[in-house]
């Protein structure tokens, strides 16, 4: 183990030690950057960053995992904190916007797509549908949890 490792805090998560430093690097690019998970483990990858298990590879699902963890709001593994957020308050408006609309704002804000590149609004629809089936589950557990 090397000496920056070593003076680093580590956290377990069902065993798994992670540094902190890694954590709240993970969590800024999903939050602040609004980065997919895919483009979270390009990153950590390029800057060399170990996985929890020593590996040298990150992948979507990985990265995913961590965030759970953290409990952060996680509706859809491609897509960022950022777009998800958006789409759902457009979607909100009265009168709601057509899909060629959020993915202009989406992209004229420099809000990536799930794959890294810039939004169409059969991906607007996708994404829109996935947050939809998310929220309509988490309706249906709370309401199970009351009955």
């Amino acid at each position: 183990m090397d000496a920056i490792t070593q003076q680093l805090d580590f956290r377990s998560g069902r065993g798994r030690p992670l540094s902190i430093a890694t954590e709240n690097l993970i969590r800024k690019l999903y939050r602040e950057d609004g980065f997919s998970y895919r483009l979270i483990a390009q990153e950590l990858n390029d800057q060399g960053i170990p996985t929890a298990h020593g590996g040298k590879s990150w992948c979507e699902g990985t990265v995913q995992q961590v965030l759970e963890r953290l409990e952060e709001v996680v509706l859809e593994p491609n897509a960022s904190a950022k777009a998800i957020e958006e789409i759902s308050r457009m979607k909100a408006q009265t009168p709601i916007p057509p899909y060629v609309d959020i993915a202009a704002h989406l992209n004229s804000h420099n809000i990536l797509s799930p794959g890294g590149k810039t939004w169409h609004p059969s991906s607007v629809y996708k994404q829109w549908q996935r947050i939809y089936r998310a929220k309509t589950r988490q309706n249906t557990k709370r309401i199970g949890a009351a009955l």
